[in-house]
């Protein structure tokens, strides 16, 4: 047991002790600043987290916006070509029934030749 007091004795008088009180003082203190800025770093964080956020929305918007441009400019130019198609369609009728028609009076000439 005089070991132990001595141990005691040797760390009050060497200043040990005040040290320690010193050591647990600070360590106090900093954990209140590393608290402190956890909460100014969370606060950061949430804030570059909602910028995000609106960013993310902000492009999903445009996309969505572009793409109903492009879609409506697809179906324009659809429609487009439905239109040239059945002009198309309407003048192979017309050109085939031309073509059976000098085909028939073809026909009829060759008769009249032979005949």
């Amino acid at each position: 047991m005089s070991d132990i007091v001595t141990i005691v004795i040797a760390i009050i008088s060497s200043g040990g002790f005040g040290g320690l009180i010193a050591w647990l003082t600070n360590r106090k203190i900093n954990k209140a600043q590393e608290g402190k800025t956890k909460a100014e770093t969370q606060e950061i964080y949430g804030k570059l987290y909602s910028q995000m956020i609106k960013d993310l929305a902000d492009q999903k918007e445009q996309w969505k916006k572009r793409y109903e441009e492009a879609a409506k400019d697809f179906e324009d130019e659809v429609s487009k070509l439905n239109i040239h198609i059945s002009q198309i369609e309407t003048l192979t009728k017309k050109l085939k029934k031309q073509v059976e028609e000098l085909t028939k009076e073809n026909r009829e000439l060759k008769k009249q030749i032979k005949g």
